[in-house]
């Protein structure tokens, strides 16, 4: 009787005090992105596509409960899970998305390939109460790579015919067929979006660059997963290998985020010269705790001096350039993950490009203790001063110019996390960019040659340039490699047009070939010597 009692008590408080019991903060969507490309609207690549896995990202969307990915099995893919749902309306049809998962900060679902191409809005619903309206882009097609790290950058997910994962000590080789695997080719009526199997119609409209070069590609659609494309392509049989062969695809005019694979012929462990690395040394790096790096560099930099007046004017013969000389040190600890992910690896030959939202495969970098840093040579005797309170990272803007052909050494007394060293570096005497001055706006869609005269023997051109979109809310970024002996690039027009249209800069550099060094408490060390120039431009 007491129990019943006490279940009655509380049935009156509750009708007492209504609010205490049923208030509930509304769901908030602040996010709407490819599952696989993580690239965020405002840049060109951004849209998500009929038939594609999107990830809303928000608060209180649903039960608060660990996530647990949905199977596609019979009866498949709910549209209600953990008390939430979606609602999306474009040109006056509504459609309801299937949920792969769904926790309080995130929801994934797979839109239905039955929705209208155009601007609309998403609404989520919890326990009853919806979310206000967030706004919703439909794409043809917004093609997102599946990458190792799950952030959108460094290795893609890659498969041979037999579904093994390509790795860098299983690189796929010339010729071979293999496996790309995401998200956003676009509508496949065929299927509901919501059970497995799918049946695998090939759509048809998917381009591939691999190491800058179309490759061919046999099908491009749904897999046997709601929502998850996979494309067959064979890599070209002119590439000569390495481990950061970039790749990219284009669906329906937009372009996908750049991963990178690696192709050794006759597969087996990659090799890349470039930094004197092979596919067992970046498996065992990759599978560190931490890794214990250091670098030191010397650069010579021409920019720009007058920044929003060039812009403004846009004529590269209007801006004013200074140049100034540097030395610099970077010591840190971080995952072995977070070290070979992203761009590090890229090989000659090859662009790659990141964009604001992609990750950069997670991990905690920390500054390690490396002591005094004095740098000597060339009629320059100084030391770096430490740019604390990050620890580890020394800097020194050099009131003597460094002096091509000349050695400069860097000494370290080593600290509390590093030990002492001592490393010498040539200064290369500066290649010249001969068609900076005829650049002024960049034509997307043309692509963008670059020539240079001079340079180190023996060593590569970086070419990076980058934008942002109107507002400063994303932005674009490119990083081409040329040997230095081929004094051209053309950067391609699928690589530009990544970048928002507006004002950005592009640049050239020339880095020695980095200098080995050890120390105790150091993973790797290396030393090189950069000549950089840039000028502000267009992009359109």
């Amino acid at each position: 009787m007491s129990k019943l009692l006490s279940w009655n008590a509380l049935a009156v408080l509750a009708l007492a005090f209504p609010f205490a019991c049923l208030a509930q903060t509304p769901p908030v969507i602040n996010a709407l992105i490819n599952n696989y490309s993580g690239v965020l609207p405002g840049l060109p690549g951004y849209g998500i596509a009929p038939g594609s896995i999107f990830v809303i990202y928000g608060t209180n969307m649903s039960d608060n409960v660990p996530l647990q990915l949905q199977s596609s099995v019979a009866p498949g893919l709910p549209t209600t899970l953990n008390h939430a749902s979606i609602s999306v309306t474009v040109n006056g049809t509504t459609v309801t998305p299937a949920i792969y998962y769904a926790i309080p900060t995130q929801v994934a679902a797979v839109l239905p390939s039955t929705t209208p191409v155009g601007s609309g809005t998403i609404t989520l619903t919890y326990n009853e109460q919806a979310s206000a309206p967030a706004p919703i882009q439909v794409t043809a097609s917004a093609f997102g790579l599946a990458t190792l790290n799950q952030a959108g950058t460094g290795g893609i997910l890659a498969t041979d015919a037999e579904y093994h994962v390509i790795t860098p000590t299983a690189s796929a080789a010339p010729g071979q067929t293999i496996v790309l695997w995401g998200s956003g080719l676009g509508a496949d009526t065929n299927n509901n979006d919501r059970t497995y199997p799918n049946q695998q119609d090939n759509l048809n409209d998917a381009t591939v660059y691999i190491g800058g070069l179309q490759a061919n590609v046999a099908f491009a659609g749904r897999s046997a997963f709601p929502g998850v494309d996979q494309i067959n392509v064979t890599i070209p049989s002119s590439l000569s290998g390495g481990c950061g062969i970039s790749v990219a695809v284009v669906a329906h005019g937009k372009v996908s985020n750049f991963g990178t694979v690696p192709v050794n012929p006759g597969n087996g462990v990659c090799q890349d010269s470039l930094y004197g690395i092979n596919g067992t040394e970046l498996t065992q790096t990759g599978s560190q705790a931490t890794v214990k790096s250091g670098s030191v560099s010397l650069l010579q930099g021409t920019q720009p001096s007058m920044a929003q007046l060039s812009k403004a004017s846009g004529d590269p013969h209007a801006q004013t350039f200074s140049t100034a000389y540097y030395a610099s040190a970077y010591f840190s600890s971080v995952t072995g993950a977070a070290y070979i992910g992203g761009s590090s690896f890229l090989s000659l030959g090859n662009c790659i490009v990141t964009l604001s939202g992609g990750g950069g495969g997670g991990g905690t970098t920390n500054g390690l203790d490396a002591g005094a840093i004095a740098l000597s040579g060339g009629g320059i005797s100084t030391q770096l001063m430490e740019s604390l309170p990050l620890l580890g990272d020394y800097y020194d803007q050099l009131s003597n110019p460094l002096m091509g052909g000349s050695a400069y050494t860097f000494t370290g007394s080593g600290g509390k996390d590093v030990g002492p060293f001592s490393v010498t570096v040539n200064f290369p005497v500066p290649l010249t960019w001969s068609n900076e001055s005829s650049i002024s706006t960049v034509t997307e869609a043309n692509g963008q040659p670059i020539t240079w005269t001079g340079g180190a023997t023996g060593t590569y051109v970086a070419i990076g340039g980058s934008s942002s979109t109107a507002d400063g809310s994303a932005s674009g970024t490119f990083f081409c490699l040329a040997p230095v002996s081929a004094e051209q690039f053309t950067i391609p027009s699928y690589v530009l047009e990544t970048l928002p249209p507006g004002s950005g800069t592009l640049g050239i550099y020339n880095t020695t070939n980095p200098v080995a060094f050890t120390a105790t408490g150091l993973d790797h060390g290396t030393a090189s010597a950069s000549v950089f120039s840039s000028e502000n431009v267009t992009y359109q």
